[in-house]
């Protein structure tokens, strides 16, 4: 028996911290059934490594100084890692096996067929599509080897990158390590520092304290030397006190008999200068009563003038209210009156447009006045009809708030305010009710403040041209000739009313 042994060895470089690991791959074939001549043996061996060390490798120290997590963390990770590279390993190993072994097979194969060449009448057609077979077999083989060398070239570039990051997370937390080592050497330090410290105010705090206690001592005993020297300074102070007050009282009863002596004659003077002053006091005091008696009469005379000028002014203020109603309801009839002679006039001017145009202008106005007085007796007396009503005005008020007047043809309305203090106006609508209906109104706003003695006029927007400063302008174009103004508070409560009537 032949035997045919074919070592591959592949040397696979990654980053340095990784391990070698070797594979060595023995396949031996013996040709029972075969095709080569006399059978023969086949075996291919592999073996791959892959640079670096068996182990991770760490800066010197950096691994004692690491917390036992991270440690764990870092050597179950570096596992990981080798056994995944070993699984890749052989599967690589086993795929370059396979790639040998069908390259070695496809040379005794032809070797096999150039042999039976050159035997003599020997039908190759068999062998030959034995041999095809084997060989789409084989090329099959290949390219699904290929396909999955593509798969692992990618896998093992995707475990080349996870191998960069641990690699970047380890030199990271080593890093780390590193600071927290250097930390706890500063705080060490410190903490040396601090101890040093401590020590030296224990041995400052011992020797005040002998300190503190040499200085109550010697306190007490000053307590006591000034206790017995404030003793000896109030026995002392008690014999020279009672000596000075003696003395004192002494020297201030000669002071004081000379001054008496001095103000004797002063007091005799203002003795009498008070005598004259009381007696002219009693004089005061009953001329000021006489004056009194005098201002009350006065004041009495004055009240009831005022009383009769008050009761005048009210007779007079009626008497100006009624002059007021009336000249409002004459305005009102000469705005009615006005009304009927412009409606006459239109009459009239009616009738002169439907005179025939052919007549002189002389028969034209003989026409007209015959048309005149005999055949438009209906229009005379409608006129006179008209002529016979009459425009009423009736008030009321329940308040100080009460309505002043209106225009005659509804351009405006007023209302006062007769009492003393101003009145806010919001929420108060006024109201002008025709034939029983509401027809127009407006409400108040928190800007409208009726003012004492002061009149509003509401003026519609239909002669807002005629509207004076300090007017409010509503939004309807008139209030209407005729009707009833009402006015309610902002509980709907009436307090003021106004109702213009033409009586027959």
């Amino acid at each position: 028996m032949s035997q045919e042994k074919v070592e591959i060895r592949r040397n696979i470089k990654t980053a340095p911290t990784i391990g070698t690991r070797s594979t060595v791959i023995n396949r031996t074939s013996h040709g029972g059934g075969s095709i080569m001549p006399g059978g023969g043996s086949r075996s291919v061996s592999m073996r791959m490594s892959m640079g670096g060390n068996s182990a991770p490798s760490f800066a010197q120290g950096a691994v004692s100084s690491m917390s036992h997590k991270n440690v764990a963390n870092v050597l179950d990770t570096r596992a990981k890692e080798k056994t995944e590279m070993n699984v890749l390993n052989e599967r690589f190993a086993s795929y370059i096996e396979k790639v040998r072994f069908v390259e070695a097979q496809n040379k005794a194969l032809l070797a096999e067929i150039d042999r039976l060449k050159k035997q003599k009448n020997f039908d190759a057609s068999e062998i030959k599509e034995l041999y095809e077979q084997e060989i789409a077999d084989s090329r099959k083989i290949i390219d699904d080897l290929s396909d999955e060398k593509a798969k692992f070239d990618a896998t093992l570039v995707s475990l080349q990158d996870q191998l960069e990051d641990e690699r970047r997370d380890r030199i990271n937390a080593e890093k780390t390590v590193d600071d927290l080592s250097n930390k706890i050497d500063r705080l060490n330090d410190q903490l040396g520092n601090n101890e040093g410290e401590l020590a030296n105010l224990r041995l400052r705090i011992e020797t005040l304290e002998d300190e503190n206690a040499r200085l109550k001592k010697d306190k007490r005993t000053l307590q006591d030397d000034i206790g017995r020297i404030r003793a000896m300074n109030e026995m002392r102070a008690g014999l020279n006190r009672d000596n000075m007050e003696t003395m004192s009282a002494r020297e201030e009863s000669k002071k004081v008999k000379g001054k008496l002596n001095e103000l004797q004659p002063l007091i005799s003077q203002l003795q009498a200068e008070n005598a004259m002053l009381k007696s002219r006091l009693d004089g005061l005091q009953a001329q000021y009563d006489d004056e009194c008696r005098e201002h009350e009469s006065d004041v009495q005379r004055l009240q009831s003038s005022i009383e009769r000028l008050q009761m005048e002014m009210d007779t007079v203020l009626q008497e100006l209210q009624i002059l007021q109603d009336a000249k409002l309801s004459l305005e009102l009839e000469i705005a009615a009156y006005r009304k009927l002679l412009e409606a006459e006039e239109t009459n009239m001017r009616r009738v002169v447009e439907h005179s025939s145009g052919s007549r002189s202008g002389g028969a034209q106005l003989l026409s007209d006045m015959i048309v005149s007085k005999g055949g438009s007796g209906d229009s005379q007396k409608s006129s006179m009809s008209h002529a016979s009503k009459r425009v009423s005005l009736v008030k009321s008020a329940r308040g100080d708030i009460r309505f002043e007047g209106c225009d005659a043809s509804g351009g405006w309305v007023a209302i006062k305010n007769n009492g003393s203090k101003a009145i806010n106006m919001k929420g108060w609508t006024i109201k002008k009710v025709i034939n029983g209906a509401d027809k127009y109104s407006y409400t108040f706003t928190a800007e409208n403040n009726a003012q004492p003695g002061k009149e509003m006029r509401l003026v519609a927007s239909g002669m807002k041209d005629e509207a004076s400063y300090g007017d409010i302008i509503v939004e309807n174009f008139t209030w209407a000739p005729t009707g009833k103004f009402v006015l309610v508070d902002d509980k709907s409560a009436e307090k003021a009313t106004m109702d213009i009537k033409i009586d027959n």
